[in-house]
C-alpha cells in the first residue's frame, strides 16, 4: 500500500471493509478516515459522512475516554498496550453500547494509521452479571492478560485498594504492582495459566508507596472470547504481622517458662551460697587467705544473681519500665571507648550515627546489646566494626557491621535461639543472641541478620521517639469533648491544637500542618465529614497518621478506609487515645 496515496488508500479500503459483518473504522492519525456500513449502524448515524472526520475520544461515552487517552499514550511512548480491550461507545441518540475493540496499527503512504474492529457485547443479564461477579463484588479483582501481564480491568475494591484510578490500572502490568523481579513474575503468571498452580503469595505496591503482603488466588477464565486471568487478591498484611508475632510470643513464652523454673532454682542457690559465705567469712580473720577466697566466692554469686536476671530478660519474662527517650548518638558516644575496651583493642569501633535519632532503650540495655555484638565480632576475627544508624519518619534502623567471617545464610535465624551456635569449641556456648533479640523486643524493636557478602550485619529498627511533645492537631465540633480530649492529651505529653470543624483545620498554612505527626478527627463535623477532611490533609501532609473517631461508623465503611488509618469508637477515655498515639 505504499504506492498509493492516502485517497486512493482511503478508497481501498472502504471497498475491502464497506461490507464486512462486524464495524470497523479506520483511523489516520487520531481522527475517522473512512467507517464500514455495520460502525455507522451500530452508532446509528444515516451514513458514514456523521462519522468521517471525527476524533476517537468523540466516539465513545466519557467514562471510557480517559482509558482510551491511556492506551494511546502507551502506545505513542511504546510501551506494551493489550490488543483487546472494552469501552463504552456513544451512539447518535446518547446512548452507551458495550464494545470490544481491537486495533491495529500499521504505516502506509508516509503516515500512521489504524485498523480499528469493533463487536457489540452481550447487554441485559450478561452484564448484570459480570457487574455482579467481578465490577462491584467487594473482593479485590484483577482482570489480567496472562502473557504480557497487563491489567485488563480492575473492579472498584482493587482501586481503591491500589489505590491507582481505573484507567491507570487498565494502562499498567502487574510487573509494575508485583515487588518480584519481572522474570518470576512471568514464571508465576505462566504457573497460574496452565493450572499447575492457583494460590499465591505477594507483596504488591500501591499507588501510597506502600508494600502490602497479599494472598492471590488466579486462574484461567475466558471472556468473550479471550483467556485471561482471573486475581482474586486478599490482603494479609495484619494477618501475618499477627501471626508472626504470635509465633514469638510463642516461642519467648516457652523460653519463659524454662527461664522462670531456672531462674528460680538459681535464686535459691544464690540466697544460700550468700548466707554461707557470709556466715563463714564472718568467722575468719580480716586479712587472711581464707578471708579474700570468700570474698571471691560471693563475687561469683553476684554474677549467678546477675545471670539469672538476663536469663529473664532473653526470655521477655522480666517486665521492662517505661521508655525513656534518649537521643542515640549521645548514649553511642558514651559507648565507644568501652566498647573498644572490651575487646582489649583487637576491634577497632567506628561511629557512623547522625545527632537527633531518639531511641526507648536504657544504657544499661544498650551497652549489653553492643557488647553481645562486639564480642561476636572478636570471635569471628573481626578487626573493625562500624555501627551506623538512619532513620525514617517513625523508625530508627540501628546497624552493626563487622568484616569477620559472617553468617552463613542457613544460620541466620537459627543464631537468635537460646544457646545456639556454630563454633566447635563448646566454651562460651550461651544467650549472647538470644538476649539481643530480648532487648530489642522489649524495646519496641525488632532484629534480623541482613545478607552480606563479607562479615555480618546486624540490623536492628526502633520506634523512632520524639525527643519533646509529639504534635497532635485535633478536630472535634463539641466544645465539651474537645475541652476534655485536649487537657487529657496535654497532661500525657502532647502538644494539641484543637479546631471546631473541617474548615479551621484546613485553613491551616503548609509549614503549620506539617509539624503535625497525628490528626484526630470525628467523623461527623458539620459541612464536611472526618473521611473528607482527612483524605484532603493527608494528601497535603503524606507523613501525616490519621485516627478517625465515630460512634455509627459501618463495619463495610471501616474496612474500606486506607490501611495507614486507625479507628477508635465511641466510648472512649482520654487516657486510651493517648496510649493508642503512643503506640
Amino acid at each position: 500500500m505504499d504506492d498509493l496515496d492516502a485517497d486512493q488508500l482511503v478508497e481501498t479500503l472502504q471497498a475491502v471493509f464497506r461490507d464486512a459483518a462486524d464495524p470497523v473504522a479506520i483511523f489516520r492519525g487520531g481522527t475517522v478516515a473512512t467507517a464500514n456500513v455495520a460502525l455507522v449502524s451500530l452508532i446509528g448515524a444515516s451514513d458514514d459522512a456523521e462519522i468521517v472526520g471525527r476524533e476517537a475520544l468523540d466516539l465513545l461515552a466519557p467514562q471510557s475516554r480517559g482509558a482510551l487517552a491511556e492506551q494511546v499514550h502507551r502506545r505513542v511512548s511504546g510501551a506494551p498496550v493489550p490488543g483487546l480491550y472494552s469501552a463504552l461507545l456513544l451512539r447518535s441518540n446518547g446512548a452507551p453500547v458495550s464494545v470490544e475493540i481491537r486495533t491495529t496499527p500499521f504505516r502506509a503512504a508516509g503516515e500512521w494509521w489504524s485498523l480499528t474492529m469493533l463487536r457489540q457485547v452481550g447487554s441485559g443479564s450478561a452484564d448484570e452479571l459480570y457487574r455482579a461477579v467481578f465490577a462491584t463484588n467487594t473482593a479485590m479483582k484483577l482482570l489480567i492478560e496472562p502473557h504480557s501481564g497487563q491489567i485488563v480491568d480492575a473492579n472498584e475494591a482493587a482501586v481503591q485498594f491500589y489505590g491507582w484510578s481505573l484507567p491507570q490500572l487498565r494502562a499498567m502490568t502487574i510487573h509494575q504492582i508485583n515487588t518480584l523481579p519481572p522474570e518470576q513474575v512471568a514464571h508465576q503468571l505462566a504457573e497460574a495459566r496452565a493450572g499447575r498452580r492457583l494460590r499465591f503469595q505477594f507483596r504488591h505496591r500501591t499507588a501510597r508507596g506502600e508494600v502490602r503482603d497479599v494472598e492471590v488466588h488466579s486462574g484461567a477464565v475466558e471472556v468473550r472470547g479471550t483467556t485471561l486471568l482471573l486475581s482474586i487478591v486478599q490482603d494479609v498484611t495484619d494477618r501475618l504481622l499477627l501471626e508472626g508475632r504470635l509465633r514469638e510470643t510463642q516461642r519467648l513464652e516457652t523460653v519463659g517458662l524454662v527461664a522462670a523454673g531456672v531462674a528460680h532454682d538459681f535464686a535459691n542457690l544464690h540466697t544460700i551460697l550468700l548466707a554461707c559465705a557470709a556466715s563463714v567469712q564472718a568467722e575468719l580473720p580480716a586479712h587472711g587467705v581464707g578471708h579474700a577466697r570468700i570474698a571471691d566466692l560471693l563475687h561469683t554469686a553476684q554474677r549467678v544473681g546477675e545471670l539469672a536476671n538476663r536469663l529473664m530478660e532473653a526470655a521477655g519474662a522480666r517486665p521492662s519500665s517505661p521508655p525513656v527517650p534518649r537521643d542515640l548518638r549521645l548514649a553511642l558516644e558514651s559507648l565507644q571507648g568501652f566498647l573498644s575496651a572490651a575487646t582489649s583493642g583487637a576491634v577497632a569501633v567506628e561511629l557512623v550515627v547522625p545527632p537527633g535519632l531518639p531511641v526507648a532503650i536504657d544504657d544499661d540495655q544498650l551497652e549489653r546489646v553492643l557488647v553481645n555484638l562486639v564480642l561476636n565480632a572478636r570471635d569471628a576475627s573481626a578487626t573493625a566494626v562500624r555501627i551506623e544508624a538512619t532513620a525514617t519518619e517513625d523508625v530508627v534502623l540501628l546497624r552493626v557491621i563487622d568484616d569477620g567471617r559472617g553468617i552463613e545464610a542457613r544460620h541466620r535465624t537459627e543464631v537468635f535461639e537460646p544457646f545456639f551456635t556454630t563454633r566447635t569449641d563448646p566454651r562460651g556456648h550461651g544467650l549472647g543472641l538470644a538476649a539481643v533479640r530480648g532487648i530489642v523486643i522489649q524495646a519496641g524493636g525488632a532484629v534480623a541478620i541482613e545478607p552480606s557478602d563479607h562479615g555480618t550485619v546486624v540490623a536492628m529498627s526502633f520506634p523512632r521517639m520524639p525527643l519533646g511533645p509529639v504534635p497532635v492537631l485535633l478536630v472535634e465540633d463539641e466544645p465539651d469533648l474537645r475541652d476534655v480530649l485536649t487537657q487529657v492529651l496535654r497532661h500525657e505529653g502532647f502538644e494539641v491544637h484543637a479546631c471546631g470543624d473541617a474548615e479551621e483545620a484546613l485553613a491551616l498554612s503548609e509549614p503549620s500542618l506539617r509539624r503535625f505527626r497525628f490528626l484526630v478527627t470525628d467523623q461527623r463535623l458539620p459541612g464536611r465529614s472526618g473521611v473528607e477532611l482527612a483524605r484532603e490533609l493527608a494528601h497535603r501532609h503524606a507523613a501525616l497518621r490519621v485516627v478517625l473517631v465515630s460512634g455509627d461508623l459501618s463495619g463495610r465503611d471501616r474496612d474500606a478506609l486506607p490501611a495507614r488509618w486507625t479507628f477508635v469508637a465511641k466510648p472512649f477515655t482520654g487516657r486510651q487515645l493517648a496510649d493508642l498515639l503512643r503506640r
